[in-house]
């Protein structure tokens, strides 16, 4: 189990950022990913917050990357008030997606909302630096702490005080992941 303390962000300050990525940054690689998010048809683990958002507490997918299949569970921590804070991870390789699906299916899961996106990722000192350009979505900056031996307090200063460092206060942070974008973006379109 890795435990996940990162920030999303989008910046109009973009070009700057990725400019500094490519003169400081260790490059990493550059991918292709699609993420197949599951939900249950009955005791559904999605739900919606007081701010009618899209949130679930464990978040299941099977994400393609360059040939490779993934299964994931994000089991999330949120705050007394319901706000994330953090998630642990639990991944492993799959060699038979079809089956796997079919394993779920017969469990009473559904594919729920599908994330296309192309990555780049960098690494530079406690971080990894993602670019991700998500289909219907736009683009963003995911910061992720990759010593997460802290609270998510200092997790979270840690990593907004990297980014004041290159954008300042040049950037909006995101509150929601994006299979809960891609849901409200969908769905306000009916």
């Amino acid at each position: 189990m890795v435990q996940e303390i990162e920030l999303r962000i989008q910046t109009p300050k973009e070009e700057l950022f990725l400019e500094w990525l490519r003169k400081n940054a260790s490059y990493k690689s550059d991918t292709h990913q699609v993420d197949y998010y599951l939900d249950k048809i009955v005791n559904p683990n999605f739900y919606f917050d007081t701010n009618n958002k899209l949130q679930s507490d464990y978040w299941l997918r099977i994400r393609l990357s360059n040939g490779i299949f993934i299964l994931c569970l994000k089991k999330v921590h949120r705050d007394e008030k319901g706000n994330y804070l953090y998630s642990d991870e639990y991944e492993t390789e799959i060699s038979n997606p079809d089956n796997t699906l079919k394993i779920y299916e017969n469990l009473g899961y559904y594919k729920a909302i599908v994330v296309n996106k192309h990555r780049q990722e960098w690494e530079y000192k406690d971080f990894i630096i993602a670019f991700d350009q998500v289909r219907e979505l736009g683009n963003f900056f995911e910061i992720e702490l990759k010593a997460n031996n802290t609270t998510y307090e200092k997790g979270k200063n840690k990593i907004e005080k990297f980014l004041a460092s290159i954008l300042k206060k040049n950037y909006i942070l995101s509150k929601c992941g994006y299979p809960s974008l891609i849901y409200h973006l969908n769905n306000s379109k009916i």
